[in-house]
């Protein structure tokens, strides 16, 4: 009985979340939600989870301008699509279309999710702030962000971690 704009995920670390819609609260992990990396015998985070806490990092939505990276993330979109409505039990998108533009919402030629995902930013009390110190200090872009952490992902998968 809600819709994503009802919905509000606060990641708590790089495992765990708050869920909260409505009147109901929830504390969960990736395991809890089916975030789990099944070629994996220890339990880690999979790739939809990945891509979930770096949306949540970068306000939930990631500007892709590179059409290499587009190509190679629409397909992840897809899967967190699926499964974030498959967990929540809604049918629809729960991403803005790409292309569009919404003034004050959404830029064009984005990811943008519709649930409101919070990202904790102890070291600076003003988001703003703490946005701007963390790109100039890891000077990545959010895509570059993505593209490392997927690297990174698969790396750990081959070394059998």
């Amino acid at each position: 009985g809600t819709n994503w704009d009802n919905i509000i995920i606060t990641f708590l670390d790089d495992e765990k979340v708050v869920i909260s819609a409505l009147k109901k609260v929830c504390n969960i992990d990736f395991t809890g939600m089916g975030f789990m990396d099944r070629r994996s015998n220890i339990p880690r985070p999979d790739k939809n989870w990945l891509f979930l806490k770096i949306l949540a990092k970068h306000y939930g939505e990631i500007i892709i301008q590179d059409r290499e990276i587009d190509k190679k993330y629409k397909k992840q979109k897809q899967l967190l699509s699926d499964a974030l409505k498959y967990y929540f039990t809604l049918d629809y998108d729960p991403f803005f279309p790409y292309k569009d533009y919404i003034p004050d919402i959404k830029n064009s030629d984005s990811y943008k999710i519709k649930i409101t995902l919070i990202y904790p930013r102890k070291d600076e009390p003003n988001e703003v702030k703490s946005y701007l110190s963390s790109t100039i200090r890891t000077m990545e872009t959010p895509e570059e962000e993505l593209d490392r952490e997927m690297r990174d992902y698969y790396d750990d998968a081959l070394a059998g971690k």
